[in-house]
């Protein structure tokens, strides 16, 4: 279902965690001017949408954004009542106990997979942001989420 969707390459990816010492720094080498990341003696790589590889490439933008219809839908979907969202943990924990692949498994893992990887922030909770992208799970396919992830980035980096 995951390939399906067009997220099959993040199941390929092998290494669990990232060391932190080398994720800053690949972040203290990023050029938010240009997109690229500078590496002294070596040269500039580019960092584009083409450059991000196992998610969908091309569509519509991906709506990341407060929706209060989408995160009631959501919130709903997850068995969640108060106004915080659901911690990263117990999202993995939810998809790891789940038998069957369906929407509410598509839904979950995508969840996970964009406030965990594709655009993480520094909170233990999922980022309501990010739902309303994923409400509508069965056109995530017809989504920019290269685009998505490499903007994220750059904001992330400038801020």
């Amino acid at each position: 279902m995951i390939e399906d969707a067009g997220f099959g390459g993040l199941l390929k990816i092998g290494c669990p965690t990232f060391p932190l010492g080398f994720c800053g720094w690949l972040l203290r080498r990023f050029d938010t001017d240009y997109c690229e990341l500078v590496i002294k003696g070596r040269g500039r790589i580019p960092v584009t949408s083409d450059s991000v590889l196992g998610i969908p490439n091309g569509g519509g933008d991906v709506k990341y954004c407060l929706d209060e219809d989408a995160i009631a839908f959501m919130f709903d979907r997850f068995g969640v009542s108060g106004r915080y969202s659901p911690t990263v943990k117990s999202i993995e924990n939810s998809l790891k106990h789940m038998k069957s692949a369906d929407e509410h498994f598509l839904r979950t893992f995508m969840v996970l997979a964009v406030s965990s990887f594709l655009c993480p922030t520094t909170s233990l909770r999922i980022s309501p942001r990010c739902i309303p992208a994923l409400v509508d799970i069965g056109s995530i396919r017809e989504l920019n989420w290269c685009k998505f992830a490499v903007e994220q980035l750059r904001k992330s980096i400038r801020a």
